[in-house]
């Protein structure tokens, strides 16, 4: 009993880092709204008990060693997606999925490194079915999958959702706005998913990206509340990087549009990087995330496209060790300006030519 106060402890203190405000969020997240299926409900003492044991973990690494391990590790397993939207990253991708035996190396070296969540990404994660049968095998770690939602209704019936898969159903605003970005029939089908998941009783948010051409719409109450009522529990707000520029900055819409969703809808929504600025600023470079690419490159984060090293090549301890990692973090806090919450956007050129020195190279 006392090991299980302890692991829900968490949710009512004051969060100090980054990390601790991202475990929390997820764990609010899980708590939100209606019950979920018996497996998640019973697993929940042993995530949040792992979550808090990684965050020592990688404390312990920082003081002890200066080695900065992520809270979260993006990855984007696949570089293929079944849409085409136009602001996606991802389409500079190469279009393959990551190796299999590469992805279960570098989970289980961040499971040792004391990695808290993984942030799956592609592409479309579902596309890559394979990866799928890891999430089963580390049921301490929160997996987030991000997913336009096509394949998720058939994924639901066809096998069972690991009860530690958090899925985020990418829905850029209104039907209208939603199918400008992502294309004719994107939102009915992030609807439908939406329904599955609550059908199943898993736990589920919604993903928006947030443009210039959106913010005022989808980052608003009025589009949230609905999402809510519908059985989302938690959401993303990502800022679009890059963006064209406006006035005032699109990083200042996103954080205006954080506080008002948060006063009316009342669940857990996190915003990249918005919410780093709260925790000393970028979080990119090992600080609080960093992100690996369907080909195994370790890149400071989802929009800095530079890396010196292979995980297929490296060790993930020797990639977060590499002098590149470090000299990138240097260079993010000289960069930093006020109302720009991404020091690398508009600055590629910059970084690639400082850190040319030490291997990095760009990605795409």
């Amino acid at each position: 009993m006392r090991d299980t106060l302890q692991a829900y402890s968490f949710l009512t203190k004051k969060a100090d880092t980054f990390g601790e405000y991202v475990r929390q969020q997820i764990g609010l997240g899980m708590l939100k709204g209606a019950v979920l299926a018996p497996d998640v409900m019973l697993n929940l003492p042993r995530l949040f008990s792992r979550m808090l044991e990684s965050e020592r973990l990688r404390a312990t690494l920082r003081a002890e060693r200066d080695l900065h391990i992520p809270t979260i590790l993006f990855m984007a397993i696949t570089g293929k997606c079944n849409f085409h939207c136009k602001h996606c990253y991802s389409q500079m991708y190469a279009q393959e999925h990551m190796d299999i035996t590469l992805a279960r190396r570098i989970l289980s070296q961040g499971y040792d490194l004391g990695l808290s969540a993984i942030v799956v990404t592609g592409g479309e994660p579902l596309l890559h079915e394979e990866f799928f049968e890891i999430p089963p095998t580390m049921p301490d770690v929160p997996f987030m999958i991000f997913t336009n939602g096509s394949l998720l209704p058939a994924f639901l019936e066809e096998r069972v959702s690991s009860p530690n898969m958090l899925w985020l159903v990418s829905i850029d605003g209104p039907r209208e706005i939603a199918e400008e970005r992502k294309g004719p029939g994107s939102y009915d089908v992030a609807i439908k998913a939406m329904k599955a998941l609550r059908k199943h009783r898993r736990p589920f948010g919604f993903s928006v990206t947030l443009a210039p051409d959106n913010v005022d719409i989808a980052g608003t109450p009025e589009f949230i509340q609905p999402l809510v009522d519908l059985g989302c529990r938690s959401g993303a707000f990502l800022e679009q990087i890059p963006s064209p520029p406006t006035d005032p900055p699109l990083s200042r819409r996103v954080r205006e549009a954080l506080d008002r969703c948060r006063d009316v809808c009342k669940i857990p929504i996190v915003g990249f990087p918005a919410d780093e600025d709260r925790f000393g600023g970028c979080q990119a470079g090992g600080d609080g995330l960093a992100h690996v690419s369907p080909d195994g490159y370790l890149e400071p984060c989802p929009a800095a496209r530079l890396a010196a090293d292979s995980l297929a090549e490296v060790s993930l301890e020797t990639a977060f060790s590499s002098p590149f990692i470090k000299e990138f973090r240097d260079l993010k806090t000289r960069f930093e300006q006020e109302d720009q919450s991404c020091a690398y956007a508009g600055r590629a050129d910059a970084f690639e030519a400082e850190l040319a020195r030490y291997g990095a190279h760009s990605t795409v």
